[in-house]
């Protein structure tokens, strides 16, 4: 009997250990992803995807560079073309979609919602966080996307996928379900 409660304090002990250094490891993860997310990376491109239940998908590529003090933006937007209703006619389109590309400069790139957003790499917005075995990968929950990245994203079951090195981050991307039922994904690419 003796025995069997030590073998189970010891058991419970290294168990729980090994919670506490995977909670430690993660804390660390973020602070050095934090770090990383706060260097000047010069250029990078957000893509935006949505694919409705019906098979509809649409996709935008900002790419935005940062080079000798001027910033420009190219772009490639694609929007779905709209049926018209005539006294009770619907005209289709001529086209199915509208992809709308070009290179802009920063002050003419104003109205569009391409910014960084200053990322906070924390238990606090996120949860559920796991490193993948090389450690160069996180995968977490975000329980609030507006401390997560300051911003609200309107949807449910929003989930982050982060791949880094020593160097930087290579990619953020965060996926998420809205209310209409349309699957979202923005990625981040540095």
């Amino acid at each position: 009997m003796k025995k069997t409660v030590i073998s189970f304090i010891l058991i419970a002990s290294a168990l729980l250990c090994l919670v506490s250094c995977e909670k430690s490891n993660i804390e660390k993860t973020y602070e050095s992803l934090n770090a990383l997310a706060a260097k000047d990376y010069g250029s990078y491109t957000v893509e935006t995807a949505v694919s409705s239940s019906e098979g509809n998908n649409v996709t935008h590529r900002y790419t935005v560079t940062n080079e000798n003090g001027t910033v420009s933006v190219s772009y490639r937007i694609e929007t779905l073309n709209a049926f018209e209703l005539n006294d009770g006619a619907v005209t289709a389109p001529d086209e199915y979609m509208t992809v709308s590309e070009g290179t802009l400069t920063a002050e003419e790139a104003l109205s569009m919602d391409i910014a960084l957003p200053a990322f906070d790499f924390s238990s606090d917005f996120l949860s559920d966080a796991k490193l993948d075995s090389d450690g160069t990968k996180l995968s977490a929950t975000v329980v609030s996307s507006e401390g997560f990245m300051g911003k609200a994203l309107d949807g449910h079951g929003k989930m982050l996928e982060v791949s880094f090195n020593e160097n930087g981050i290579e990619y953020i991307l965060i996926s998420y379900t809205t209310e209409l039922g349309n699957s979202v994904t923005l990625k981040y690419i540095f």
